[in-house]
């Protein structure tokens, strides 16, 4: 069976689910595998790891300026293109 059959048979297997009453929405061809409630987890999950990698790269940041100051580095050499050094 080539690609396009394919397809269009499941998108007749979606339609023919909706008529007999299958909780599955089809959004532009596309079927809704998430509920609204797990979207919402996955959302707030997404926001947390964002924040999470801020944290992570500001620690980061701090502990490299701080790492430099020790060694007798500036922090500013690193800002700066190799062709003004």
């Amino acid at each position: 069976m080539e690609w396009g059959d394919r397809a269009k048979a499941s998108a007749a297997a979606v339609a023919a689910d909706e008529r007999a009453g299958g909780g599955e929405e089809v959004l532009g061809g596309y079927v809704k595998v998430m509920t609204d409630e797990q979207m919402e987890v996955l959302r707030k999950q997404i926001s947390i790891y964002a924040t999470i990698c801020e944290q992570l790269v500001d620690m980061h940041r701090t502990l490299t300026e701080h790492q430099d100051t020790i060694a007798g580095r500036s922090a500013q050499l690193r800002a700066k293109p190799i062709a003004t050094l």
